[in-house]
């Protein structure tokens, strides 16, 4: 009997020759688009706690398995990883959700995150391939933010993805454990819910637009971002897997855009003229982006979505009814 037979969990058979993926956080907003897209050519099993997550951002061919990182035990997890080529692991609790503190944060992106890696070389799991963030690096701008620079952040949850790295590049070191490192700047797109957590720019001012209220703008809207379409970040993340890179990469478009940029796109699609100018926020006088070059250099030079096509995708989608 299997290691999963006897952890009592239930997947449907398949017979086909296909690889086995193993996605954490399968039900949030990334990690629900790139269980599709693997879909594609792997049988994926996605492990979702489902505190902010929503299974019906994934196809019903995604095996789904509702558990806890943090809560799962070596014996769980390596259960949960046997057999699989790589596992994609984006579980964590994000910046600015309403469970943001420090125990939270320690449970589920510093014990769970360690357990993940601890149970994927056990289990003798090809490579790893850990999502990181911008707010590892720390900075506010106005320089461009390239993988050597130094570690400095100034969150909690910052602090939490530089030590993923870092344990990561250890625990690989030593165990011989294959592993990439992809460090998110500002993902969006469909299936990007606004309620729950913290609201993006785009998807806080999208609902706005819904719901007949101004478009916002806090103080000079000259603060700037580095904005990758949610296809686009899922299929970087797959050729990462594939690739013989072992390392750490921006997935970013190496492109600052201004939210007065963004509020003047999505005023043109939605028909919302009027915008409401709020004082200004932390944010002010920031810009944050991050050079693609080493990414492009690994994985060839891709032509992202631009920003007004990822809007009016995004726009569409979200007229059609926020699921949540």
């Amino acid at each position: 009997m299997s290691r999963l037979a006897l952890l009592g969990y239930i997947f449907r058979v398949d017979s086909s020759e296909k690889d086995l993926i193993v996605v954490t956080g399968a039900a949030g907003f990334i990690g629900g688009a790139l269980s599709n897209l693997l879909s594609k050519n792997y049988r994926v099993r996605g492990i979702d706690n489902l505190s902010t997550g929503d299974w019906s951002r994934c196809n019903d061919s995604i095996e789904r398995i509702e558990a806890d990182i943090s809560q799962s035990n070596h014996e769980s997890l390596e259960g949960l990883f046997e057999g699989s080529k790589y596992i994609f692991h984006l579980a964590a609790v994000k910046l600015h959700n309403h469970s943001n503190n420090w125990d939270s944060i320690n449970r589920s992106n510093i014990e769970g995150t360690r357990r993940v890696f601890e149970a994927a070389s056990a289990a003798n799991v090809r490579k790893v391939i850990f999502t990181s963030s911008l707010y590892a690096y720390g900075s506010m701008g106005l320089k461009t933010m390239n993988e050597e620079d130094p570690l400095k952040p100034f969150n909690f949850y910052g602090l939490s993805k530089a030590y993923g790295e870092k344990a990561l590049t250890i625990h690989g070191n030593n165990t011989g454990l294959d592993f990439a490192i992809a460090r998110l700047f500002f993902i969006y797109g469909p299936h990007q819910f606004a309620h729950g957590g913290y609201k993006s720019v785009i998807m806080k001012n999208i609902e706005n637009a819904l719901c007949g209220r101004p478009l916002e703008i806090n103080g000079d809207g000259n603060q700037s971002l580095d904005y990758v379409y949610i296809s686009d970040c899922v299929q970087i993340l797959s050729d990462l897997a594939e690739s013989s890179f072992s390392g750490t990469i921006n997935v970013s478009s190496g492109q600052a855009t201004k939210v007065n940029e963004i509020i003047s796109i999505l005023s043109e699609i939605s028909g919302v003229e009027k915008i409401s100018h709020q004082k200004r926020d932390w944010t002010h006088d920031t810009c944050r982006f991050g050079s693609p070059k080493l990414r492009e250099e690994l994985l060839g030079i891709r032509q992202l979505t631009t920003m007004r096509e990822g809007l009016e995708n995004t726009w569409e989608w979200a007229k059609n009814g926020i699921s949540r």
